[in-house]
């Protein structure tokens, strides 16, 4: 299973860290709950961090406990990033249940905070 390390741990890390920072966009799936919401988000990697430290209190994902990373896509520009989200949050749960499985199959948490 691939995990987004957040922050760098080993040095083995640190080169997939950077493999991932160098990148200019994720989209991510944030499990919420007892998985009752999978919300979509456009991020860079400062942002992962503030949905799981519920940095803004009035936010959907703070509001609603949804700070279980479970997917996670890379792209090179936040354009195609931008027009992923926009595709997955078009499609229907059943889409967004099956990415996860294919990539997480146990929803487990995929970043690794301090």
């Amino acid at each position: 299973m691939l995990h987004l390390y957040l922050p760098i741990y080993t040095h083995a890390s640190e080169l997939l860290f950077d493999w991932f920072f160098h990148h200019n966009g994720f989209v991510i799936l944030i499990a919420g709950g007892l998985v009752s919401f999978l919300v979509v988000k456009y991020c860079n990697n400062r942002r992962v961090q503030e949905h799981k430290n519920k940095r803004n209190p009035r936010s959907f994902t703070a509001r609603y406990n949804c700070n279980k990373l479970v997917y996670f896509e890379v792209f090179s520009t936040p354009m195609e990033a931008i027009c992923r989200e926009k595709q997955l949050k078009n499609g229907n749960r059943k889409r967004k249940n099956s990415l996860v499985n294919k990539m997480n199959p146990s929803w487990e948490e995929m970043a690794v905070s301090q």
